[in-house]
């Protein structure tokens, strides 16, 4: 199972959710977003994700990203707490 490591604090347009197990789900301000899921934004879409350990993300419209450990490391946040 995925481990949440971050919510939804600002959507703009449209974004969706590509969970490791093939699921899509339509992002919306405050849904829990899982390691290793594919972040995606429309052509109009913008997104910040905060994370766990208080940091933010921010991507703009048509950009993809994968919530691996080269964009949040669980292990090292533990490890500061």
């Amino acid at each position: 199972m995925a481990t949440q490591i971050g919510i939804v604090t600002t959507l703009i347009g449209t974004a969706t959710s590509t969970g490791a197990d093939g699921s899509i789900r339509n992002l919306q301000v405050g849904n829990q977003v899982f390691s290793d899921d594919l972040i995606s934004t429309g052509p109009h879409g913008a997104i910040e994700i905060q994370f766990e350990n208080e940091s933010v993300m921010d991507m703009g419209r048509n950009s993809q990203t994968i919530l691996d450990l080269h964009v949040f490391d669980l292990t090292a946040m533990t490890e500061f707490l």
